[in-house]
C-alpha cells in the first residue's frame, strides 16, 4: 500500500522531514496524514492489499478516502473496513476511486444519483468542469451541492459548477 506520506512515517506515526515540508507547503493535508497512519494501522489487522491511497477530503459529515487500485479490500469483505474506519475517524467514510475518467470519479462520489454529463470547459483562467445531475436523483447524491462541489474541486485540483437537470 502506498501513502501521500513516506510508509515508515505512515505506521511509525512520526514525520520525517520530508513529509514535514509536504504538510507545511500545503502539498499533503493533516487529513491525508491521519488517514495514512489508520489505513497503515488496520493493515496489519485486515487484508488491505494492492491499493494506493491518495488523499483524504473532509467534510462536514464525510470523509473522502480517494485511493487507486483495489479499492474493494478497502471496503472489506461486509464492509467491516470502512466500517472500522468509519467507527475509527467517527464520521461516515467513503471510498472514491480515482479515475482518468473524471465521470467515472463523479459517479463513486454522488452514489446511486445519476450523473448525465462532465463537460470540460477551456476559459481564460483555464480548465473548469460542468457537472449535471440528474434533478429526479438529487435526494440520493448524500451531500449538499456545496460540499459536492468542494470535494470535486479538491480531487480534480480544477474548478467546478454543478447543475441539475
Amino acid at each position: 500500500m502506498n501513502f501521500p506520506i513516506c510508509e515508515s512515517d505512515a505506521f511509525e506515526k512520526v514525520l520525517c522531514d520530508s513529509c514535514k515540508q509536504k504538510l507545511s507547503s500545503g502539498i499533503i493535508s493533516s487529513g491525508d496524514v491521519a488517514s495514512s497512519e489508520l489505513l497503515a494501522e488496520l493493515s496489519k489487522t485486515f487484508p488491505i492489499q494492492d491499493v494506493d491511497f491518495v488523499q483524504s477530503v473532509d467534510l462536514d459529515e464525510t470523509r473522502l478516502l480517494v485511493c487507486r487500485g483495489s479499492i474493494g479490500s478497502l471496503i472489506g469483505k461486509e464492509g467491516k473496513v470502512v466500517s472500522e474506519i468509519s467507527k475509527r475517524f467517527g464520521k461516515r467514510v467513503r471510498i472514491v476511486e480515482q479515475s482518468k475518467s473524471i465521470k467515472k470519479t463523479v459517479q463513486d462520489l454522488v452514489g446511486k444519483a445519476r450523473v448525465l454529463g462532465v463537460n470540460e470547459l477551456h476559459t481564460v483562467q483555464g480548465v473548469r468542469y460542468k457537472i449535471i445531475l440528474s434533478k429526479k436523483d438529487g435526494q440520493k447524491i448524500g451531500y449538499p451541492l456545496p460540499e459536492l462541489s468542494k470535494a470535486i474541486q479538491t480531487i480534480t485540483r480544477q474548478p467546478c459548477t454543478i447543475e441539475l437537470d
